[in-house]
């Protein structure tokens, strides 16, 4: 498993309708038996009891240290000034600082490099791959130092190499002071939290909604494969999901578009024997095998040929029951031997809908051994994360239900 580089709260709210009835009596005055009724009814069921008496685990309401969340404001303001004062530097002197003390005093004050919160352990993350001449114990890490990291490569040649397929929502700089999670400043300026792994969290999959990816690794190798339809005419403009690329760490599953004669070229990377190459492509109502290549080899002259989907659906529930809003469902298969091709594979990522639903179309070649991870921010990255079996024949019916466990 290969450690992250230098390094979500959503809510559902349900309505019920109860039919309504029109009486000439007052309001609140009440019949005799009516009053009999009440003293007789047992007291309401607070939130809950209610889930305990239904089966399910009743839902505590989340804590929030108020002492906890100044000190993360204190750490956002400093990173975006720090930010700013990273971009400001380079401006004026056509390059990124070598340190973060070098944009003291000139870009930033001396204390926005301290973070507020002071860690019981000070050797953690940032003390071991950050260090910095002008700080004892850096509160942040700065991601684009030209201090060798691995392979040879510096942190600023692996972090442009990240940004040419993650885009900005690369990090910057991150916090690793906080227990549990990891505060991140994007490239292009968003923070966000996730676990130590940012590059497969699903928060970092939210700036890259916004941001966009990037235009895709120009070093090394080049994949060039094709995509027909049935008749085997090329299909333009169809997406070609990469998964499986490495340049001294994972590259992302992403798409790339097919030209006008149904050609897309996938940069590998250098890394070439480190590469177990995934590649789907999908349309509109269609979508291709994943086909799966053994570690150190490329297709030549490939083909995905396109055919009509299969249509999947159902819903995503947490730990108490409740429907998932606007949350990533990872579908990932196994291959059917093995033939060394690989771990589970990503085929299609789709988010859950306002009342927790997804949808996803796929090739029926890809549903045998199909499993869903749940993307939830901070948690353990999908890429190393053993999905749960989905029902394909509920899947089919629009039924089937997966669920949450952070266990």
């Amino acid at each position: 498993m290969l450690l992250a580089l230098g390094c979500g709260i959503w809510w559902a709210s349900r309505t019920t309708g109860d039919a309504v009835t029109f009486s000439s009596r007052k309001p609140g005055v009440k019949t005799a038996a009516e009053s009999s009724a009440a003293a007789s009814k047992p007291a309401p069921l607070i939130a809950g009891e209610k889930d305990a008496a239904r089966g399910k685990p009743a839902k505590v309401k989340p804590t929030v240290d108020p002492e906890l969340e100044r000190m993360k404001e204190i750490d956002r303001d400093h990173m975006r000034k720090l930010h700013a004062g990273i971009f400001a530097y380079k401006a004026k002197h056509g390059n990124y600082p070598e340190y973060l003390s070098q944009l003291v005093p000139e870009f930033v004050s001396a204390d926005t490099l301290i973070s507020p919160f002071k860690k019981a352990d000070a050797r953690d993350f940032a003390d071991m791959d950050h260090p910095d001449p002008g700080v004892s114990q850096p509160s942040y890490g700065y991601e684009f130092s030209n201090l060798e990291f691995r392979d040879g490569r510096t942190f600023a040649e692996i972090k442009e190499v990240q940004r040419s397929e993650w885009g900005d929502a690369v990090p910057l700089l991150r916090c690793f002071v906080y227990p549990g999670t990891v505060m991140n400043m994007a490239y292009g300026g968003e923070i966000y939290e996730t676990a130590l792994n940012w590059e497969w969290d699903a928060a970092t999959m939210k700036v890259v909604d916004k941001y966009g990816w990037g235009p895709g690794l120009d070093a090394g190798e080049m994949v060039k494969v094709r995509v027909t339809g049935a008749d085997g005419q090329p299909v333009a403009g169809t997406k070609v999901w990469a998964d499986g690329r490495n340049y001294s760490f994972d590259l992302p599953n992403r798409p790339y578009q097919t030209d006008a004669d149904g050609y897309v070229s996938i940069p590998v990377g250098v890394d070439v024997d480190r590469t177990a190459l995934v590649l789907r492509a999908e349309a509109p109502g269609q979508a291709s095998a994943t086909t799966r290549y053994t570690a150190g080899e490329l297709p030549e002259g490939g083909t995905l040929t396109l055919a009509p989907a299969e249509t999947l659906s159902g819903v995503l529930l947490d730990e108490a029951g409740e429907p998932m809003a606007d949350t990533r469902v990872y579908l990932k298969n196994s291959p059917a031997d093995d033939s060394g091709t690989g771990r589970d594979a990503t085929v299609t990522t789709v988010l859950t809908d306002a009342a927790g639903r997804w949808t996803a179309q796929m090739n029926a070649a890809d549903l045998q051994g199909l499993s869903a991870v749940p993307g939830i921010p901070g948690g353990t990255p999908v890429t190393f994360s053993r999905g749960q079996p989905v029902d394909i024949k509920a899947a089919v019916g629009g039924t089937a239900v997966i669920r949450v466990n952070r266990q």
